[in-house]
């Protein structure tokens, strides 16, 4: 039977002010407040289980208790570190699991869950990460990218905003990054790769919520028709996606900058919706990674 995982970067606001080159002053995080509550309806409403990248280094009480609400619905709670750094790729490997170390003790004493996963911020990983999620015992990793449509958009932007006297703090690690295998894989005995599915090779159009959101809807149609022909489906999601600039003032300054913000919040839901049902009625069944990673051991 088809499988297709679902699954959601909880990116919190300070990490766009950062991309963008912006300065967070503090204040309430609508993507929590509102995005994620958002999500977990949605979840409960389609009867689908997801698996939720965390960053705990900016959660409060009221962000913690959302994400016990998420794990009683039947959610994966897995590790996205704990200070979202978008450069914890380049640092040495003591460094990365003592972040790592940060947020699954976060993660386990605010909702009893221990992570079994782990996605890399911005996408970036290196040797030195792979040696601390298996120094970790992490059962699986799902950073790998394979789109090169994906880091070359990436790039451009960061060359505009340099060009602008905006310094962002998101990088490409590796254009080798946007090649590779679209199925699961073996990294080493006990860790598996779980790469975020994208189409049309060598370009490597992304399942991701930017796209899903965004582009010409009959282009989402044909990606997601064509991701309806493999056996398993990996859609990357944010809690921005869930989110609009009327959630909070402190979205606006994002509104002319994230392409997703450019839409309310019918059509995110609509578009969202359409791709879970059109792979329910293509009769592929929803799994958390973990359950995924389980079977590749």
């Amino acid at each position: 039977m088809p499988t297709v995982a679902f699954t959601v970067d909880l990116d919190p606001t300070p990490a766009y002010y950062a991309i963008h080159g912006l300065q967070w002053n503090g204040g309430a995080d609508p993507i929590f407040q509102s995005g994620l509550r958002r999500l977990i309806d949605l979840l409960k409403e389609e009867g689908i289980p997801a698996t939720l990248f965390v960053t705990g280094g900016t959660l409060g009480p009221a962000e913690w208790a959302l994400l016990r609400d998420a794990a009683a619905a039947g959610c994966e709670l897995a590790d996205h570190s704990f200070s979202h750094d978008y450069r914890l790729s380049l640092r040495p490997q003591e460094d990365i699991v003592t972040d790592l170390k940060r947020n699954s003790f976060a993660l386990r004493e605010n909702t009893g869950i221990t992570p079994r996963g782990f996605r890399a911020p911005g996408y970036n990983t290196s040797p030195a990460m792979l040696a601390a999620l298996r120094e970790m015992g992490y059962r699986y990793d799902s950073s790998r990218f394979p789109s090169l449509f994906y880091n070359a958009a990436k790039q451009l932007l960061i060359w505009i905003k340099r060009l602008m006297g905006k310094r962002s703090v998101s990088f490409v690690g590796s254009f080798r990054d946007s090649f590779g295998p679209q199925s699961a894989y073996m990294i080493e005995e006990g860790l598996v790769e779980l790469p975020i599915t994208t189409l049309f090779p060598p370009v490597g159009l992304p399942l991701i919520g930017t796209a899903l959101i965004t582009f010409p809807a009959p282009l989402v149609h044909l990606m997601v028709s064509r991701a309806l022909k493999r056996d398993f489906a990996l859609i990357e999601m944010h809690a921005i996606d869930f989110a609009e600039t009327a959630d909070g003032i402190e979205l606006r300054p994002l509104s002319d900058r994230q392409p997703d913000l450019a839409h309310g919040i019918d059509r995110k839901l609509k578009r969202i919706r359409r791709t879970i049902q059109r792979f329910k009625e293509r009769g592929f069944t929803f799994e958390t990674l973990g359950a995924i990673a389980d079977r590749h051991q």
